[in-house]
């Protein structure tokens, strides 16, 4: 069932944060800058490993507030009261990037680990081919093994696409600044929580955007604009050699807003499966959502009243 309201439910988040596109690039784009000036001073003392990681946090950080903002879009349009303003996001997107960070580290870690055992070769062997010019091609060779690299990657795929899964509820819960049982968002508070439906959802979406490229050439194919297509990437090819000068072509533009719509409604596709969990979770758990408001005061005369009849000996009047 959550599969088949995600859908519908994807779309409504989807077109509500297509219009929020321009002002949320704007945002990123001006905490980007920020960001790189940053990075730009520490640049004068700081090593490289650490303006490398410093530069994948940051991106990471602000890859993760979208994420945010479609979660929190999915989760209102079902009826979750929010108990944070959209505006403090920042800090759940900076806890949650470095969650990411942590994780892409230790992944690219463990791959690099499995790879090397699967190829059976000493480091000191690998230090000898290395030498010779046959050498190098033999490693280049063996590291480009596509058995070994395809069954590496995809053990590797599968594993990522049940962490993020794992982690949808937790950003759900976090975009709202409040957890499934109504109390204030705790960090990686139902972690797995709704995995099997959500990583349904994300292997869904590498699947669409896997054939999303063979669709697009269909398209073209269809329209009798494949000639048009081939020679702007022939184009494409020249700059990248530095042949010719660099030039805009309308193909660029047609693929990269594909690309970025495609992007986007599978973003609000997985977003939609984490609020329908949440929601679901929400309905079967009682609680109360915390009043956030003021409550009223009390009128002078009421208050007054209450005070004497409570310490009448203190009153002279």
């Amino acid at each position: 069932m959550t599969l088949l309201k995600a859908i519908p439910l994807s779309f409504a988040i989807f077109w509500r944060m297509l219009i929020m596109t321009p002002l949320l690039a704007a945002l990123l784009a001006a905490l980007a800058a920020a960001v790189g000036v940053v990075g730009f001073i520490f640049a004068f003392f700081m090593p490289f490993t650490f303006m490398l990681l410093y530069g994948m946090f940051w991106t990471l950080v602000l890859s993760v507030i979208p994420i945010l903002l479609a979660a929190r879009t999915g989760l209102t349009l079902l009826g979750q009261k929010p108990l944070i303003g959209a505006g403090n996001l920042t800090k759940p997107a900076a806890l949650y990037g470095l969650i990411i960070a942590v994780f892409t580290l230790l992944m690219l870690f463990l791959t690099t680990i499995a790879f090397g055992l699967q190829v059976k070769l000493p480091l000191a062997e690998i230090a000898a081919l290395s030498d010779t010019a046959k050498g190098q091609m033999a490693l280049v060779a063996l590291a480009t093994n596509e058995f070994i690299l395809m069954r590496t990657l995809l053990v590797a795929t599968c594993i990522s696409s049940v962490f993020f899964a794992s982690l949808m509820m937790p950003l759900a819960a976090a975009s709202i600044g409040r957890d499934i049982n109504g109390h204030r968002h705790t960090p990686l508070a139902g972690f797995g929580v709704g995995v099997m439906p959500i990583f349904a959802l994300i292997v869904i979406g590498q699947m669409i955007s896997f054939l999303s490229s063979d669709a697009f050439l269909w398209g073209i194919a269809q329209l009798g604009l494949s000639a048009s297509f081939d020679a702007a990437l022939a184009d494409l090819n020249l700059m990248a050699q530095g042949l010719i000068d660099p030039a805009w072509n309308h193909w660029f533009g047609v693929v990269i807003a594909l690309y970025l719509i495609l992007s986007l409604w599978l973003l609000s596709l997985q977003c939609a499966g984490a609020a329908l969990v949440f929601a679901d979770q929400a309905a079967q758990t009682d609680f109360i959502v915390p009043e956030t408001a003021p409550k009223p005061r009390m009128a002078p005369k009421e208050a007054r009243a209450l005070w004497q009849s409570r310490m009448p000996h203190l009153d002279r009047r």
